[in-house]
Parts: C-alpha cells; structure tokens; sequence
C-alpha cells in the first residue's frame, strides 16, 4: 500500500500539482520500482515457507529499500536515468531476477544468488544501457563476498571496481554509496590493511555527504550513517584504538 500510494502522490506531482518534471516523475518511479522488486521478491519467498526464509525473515525485511529516498530533490535531479523505451522491458526483466537474487542472499542463499547475478550479468554485458550491468556485478560481488574464502573475496573486489567504473560514469550514486561501503567491508574482511579500510570507508562516507541534500533533515540518512559509523567503530577495534 506504502508504494501504491508514493508512487500516486508521484504522479500527482507532475500531471496534477506541476511541481516535478517528467524526467524527474521517471527518476522518481524508477527508485519506486527498485522497492517494489525487492518487496515482491520477499514475499515471494516467504510465501513458500522454507525454514531459511522464516528465520531470516526480519533481516531481509529491514534490507528493503528506503521509499522516502524517492522523493529526495537531489535524487530527482541527478541520480541514474532511466533505460531507453526499446530496452525498457528487458531492463524490467533483469531487474526482477536481480531483486531474487538480493532476496536470496538476505536469507542465506548464496550460491542461488550468485547463480542468477552471473546470468544477469552476462545477459546485459552487451546493453547500451550500462547501469543495470553495474547492478549485476554488485550482486555477483555480494553474493562472492558472502563465502568467505580469499579467492572469492578477491573476485568480488575486482566485480566492484568493475561496476563502481560503470556507476560514477552513469551518475548511480547510490549504488557508488554500497560499493564503496561493501569494498570497506572487504578489506576489514581480507584483512587487506587498515589503512585500506579507512581509505575505502572515507570514500563511501564521502559519497553519503554527496547524496544528501543541505536541508537540515539530519535524520534522512540516519541509518546509512549509523551504518558507516558502527563500521568505523570495527575499523578502531580492530586497530584496538578503542
């Protein structure tokens, strides 16, 4: 009902009120659909009543993405822009499997995951339309970094500098926010060098600071920040600066 109603009020904004372009409306509604994919891929799931959905159910609940930052100026304004209308629907396609596949890595389900990220990642590495090719290497990378050898983590460092390329080039700032925070992480992970990790964390808060609007709303970013700053905190106690 939530994204029902986000995704209305979007519409009203431009066709109704006439405070908001339609470039911005498809910025807009394209963030709606990132949420409503990875809502619909849960509750796929969850309705099969497998144990490792049931267990990790709250968790993968609380991945879901934020709605109000659909609605931010900044987000409108700049932001990735939506596919080109011949390749809307494949784009659409890859999307949705690409939200199983996050869904499936919340639960546990790792090699499901990276299953479907490699497919996705092949299928849309001869797109015109590189940001979704980005999105398939993060996923690809998450799902790598999950397993926990050195092998794999060093595959998906290299699956996020390859996709961070694509997403500073197109202007998909949040997903350059996650890589750089998942490429802290890794380093913390591979025990890569400290100073790695702050380097890699000060770029993902950079970012953060990038992404937010001046406008006083401190508490928009509240959990990515609270995010950042409990990863400094591991950052110091591994260098038991504590």
């Amino acid at each position: 009902r939530r994204w029902r109603g986000d995704a209305h009020a979007a519409c009203r904004a431009t066709d109704v009120q006439h405070v908001q372009s339609a470039e911005q409306l498809d910025r807009r509604m394209l963030c709606l659909d990132r949420g409503r994919r990875q809502l619909a891929a849960l509750l796929g799931e969850l309705g099969g009543g497998a144990p490792d959905a049931v267990e990790h159910a709250v968790e993968a609940a609380g991945a879901l993405p934020e709605l109000e930052a659909c609605s931010r100026p900044e987000n409108l304004l700049f932001g990735v822009a939506p596919p080109p209308a011949v390749l809307a629907a494949e784009v659409a396609r890859v999307r949705d499997r690409l939200a199983q596949a996050r869904t499936l890595e919340e639960l546990g389900r790792y090699d499901e995951s990276l299953a479907i990220a490699r497919e996705a990642s092949t299928a849309t590495e001869p797109l015109s339309y590189r940001p979704v090719h980005a999105e398939a290497l993060v996923q690809a990378a998450r799902a790598l970094g999950e397993r926990g050898t050195d092998a794999t983590r060093a595959e998906a460092e290299k699956l996020y500098f390859e996709a961070l390329t694509i997403a500073e080039a197109e202007r998909h700032d949040q997903l350059s926010v996650e890589i750089w925070r998942n490429l802290a992480a890794l380093a913390i992970r591979m025990d890569a060098g400290l100073e790695q990790a702050h380097d890699r964390w000060a770029q993902a808060y950079a970012w953060v600071q990038r992404t937010s609007a001046p406008d006083g709303k401190a508490d928009r970013d509240t959990d990515e920040q609270a995010g950042l700053h409990f990863m400094l905190g591991e950052i110091y106690f591994r260098e038991s600066e504590y």
